[in-house]
C-alpha cells in the first residue's frame, strides 16, 4: 500500500495519509507499524500539526435587549436598600411628608401639614424642625441617586444599541455599575446599598 500525503492530525502524534489506490483516508495510529513506517521518513515528509483555533467564547450578553435588561435589573437591586425598609403605603406618603417638611422648614405649613409631621415626630422623639430636615435631605439624595441611575441607563441603552460588538456589552454595564457605586459614596450611602471603599 502506497500513501502519500501525509500530515500530523493531533497532538498525540497521529497521522492522517491518503491512500494512492483509491485516494481514500486512513490515520495512521502512533505506536503501529505503518505508524513508525511514516514517520521514519521512507513516505516521503509529514505536515506538521496546526491545532484548530479554539471556539470563539460566547458574550455575556447576546443581544442588546439582554444587556439593557440587566442593566435594569441592576438598577432596581441597586436602589432597593433605599426603599425596601418601608411598606408601599408609606412609600406612597413620602412625596406628602416631603411637601409639609419643607412647608414646615420654609415657615408655611398648613395645619394638616403640621399635624403630618407632629404625628411621626412624637413617636421619634424628634422636634419638628428635625424630622422636617431629615425628611428633605433623605428625600434630596434619594431623588438624586434615582436620577442618577435613570440616567445611567438611558447611557447604557443608547452605548449599547449603537456597540455591534455583543462582546462589548458587559464591559459597558461593568463600567456603568462601578458609576453607580462611585455614585454611592460620594453621597455618603455607600454602607446603606453595600458599596465600600475597597482598602
Amino acid at each position: 500500500m502506497t500513501l502519500k500525503n501525509l500530515k500530523y492530525v493531533n497532538d498525540l502524534g497521529g497521522i492522517s495519509a491518503q491512500r494512492v489506490s483509491d485516494d481514500g483516508y486512513q490515520y495512521l495510529e502512533p505506536g503501529s507499524v505503518l505508524h513508525d513506517i511514516a514517520v521514519s521518513g521512507v513516505l516521503g515528509d509529514i505536515a506538521p500539526y496546526v491545532a484548530p483555533p479554539k471556539p470563539e467564547e460566547l458574550p455575556k450578553y447576546a443581544t442588546p435587549e439582554g444587556a439593557i435588561r440587566a442593566m435594569a435589573e441592576f438598577a432596581d437591586q441597586f436602589v432597593a436598600p433605599l426603599i425596601e425598609h418601608a411598606p408601599p403605603a408609606e412609600r406612597l406618603s413620602w412625596p406628602v411628608k416631603e411637601a409639609a417638611a419643607e412647608a414646615h422648614l420654609a415657615g408655611e405649613a398648613t395645619p394638616p401639614q403640621t399635624d403630618l409631621l407632629a404625628a411621626e415626630a412624637s413617636i421619634t422623639g424628634e422636634s419638628l424642625d428635625e424630622l422636617a430636615t431629615h425628611i428633605v435631605a433623605t428625600a434630596a439624595i434619594f431623588r438624586q441617586v434615582a436620577a442618577a441611575i435613570a440616567g445611567l441607563r438611558r447611557k447604557v441603552a443608547a452605548e449599547i444599541r449603537a456597540e455591534p460588538d455583543p462582546h462589548k456589552f458587559e464591559p459597558i454595564l461593568l463600567s456603568a455599575m462601578a458609576d453607580a457605586e462611585s455614585l454611592a459614596l460620594s453621597l455618603g450611602i455607600g454602607e446603606e446599598l453595600g458599596v465600600y471603599v475597597n482598602g
